[in-house]
């Protein structure tokens, strides 16, 4: 039986390169509560009530892009992708815990330590591959220099899979310490999976952005 439902809120924006998030987006649908970020200001705005409406110690879990400095909201073909969560609105996450799966959520999480009850963020995530492809035409020419689009896919999959089966296996998502023992067991196993099986195009390089992966979490515990 899941524990706490009544206190935890997942938060999905809409973008098109979050679709590999599907498995586990309808998994956390089926049993959690959830808000979906539209691509319009009424929904940015409507997003940051929600939060800010939030008791103490609820906990909410972010599916989305981010940076050190900020998570991103939805975008489409229209409507360009946004700051929703920054340094000028933190004080909306006071005495609430957040889990991020978001790139360099562990840097904005470090920065705003004391101003977040407790937190599980990620490190650098290279799910883009057009924001690979940039990085390598405008700043770190080698920057993943041995993968390919193909192998980044089969990284997002792999992705999915890790943080569903973790979710599957922890009754109590607030329960961040019982929580990231399943992901680094389950990253574990996929890295193992890879270096045994052989079978994967490059597998070694994934299995590494796997390893850095599970080394940059960072976690309040």
């Amino acid at each position: 039986m899941k524990k706490n439902k009544e206190k935890i809120l997942c938060i999905f924006p809409e973008d098109p390169s979050l679709s590999f998030l599907s498995s586990l987006r309808a998994y956390l649908v089926e049993y959690y509560s959830y808000h979906i970020i539209e691509p319009t200001e009424e929904s940015y705005n409507k997003t940051i009530e929600l939060i800010a409406s939030m008791k103490a110690n609820s906990l909410i879990l972010f599916f989305g892009h981010g940076a050190s400095h900020c998570f991103y909201g939805a975008c489409s073909d229209i409507f360009p992708q946004k700051q929703l969560l920054n340094r000028s609105n933190i004080g909306i996450l006071a005495n609430k815990n957040v889990f991020a799966l978001t790139c360099r959520s562990n840097d904005f999480f470090d920065y705003h330590k004391t101003s977040i009850n407790d937190f599980f963020g990620f490190g650098n995530m290279p799910t883009d591959w057009e924001e690979i492809v940039a990085e390598r035409n405008t700043g770190d020419p080698f920057y993943l220099r041995n993968i390919n689009e193909t192998e980044i896919n089969v990284f997002k999959t792999i992705l999915n899979n890790i943080v569903l089966s973790a979710f599957q296996r922890t009754d109590d998502l607030l329960n961040f310490e019982s929580l990231y023992l399943s992901i680094k067991l389950q990253i574990n196993k996929s890295i193992s999976k890879l270096l045994t099986d052989k079978s994967t195009p490059n597998y070694r390089e994934i299995a590494n952005i796997l390893f850095y992966m599970k080394e940059d979490i960072l976690v309040s515990i």
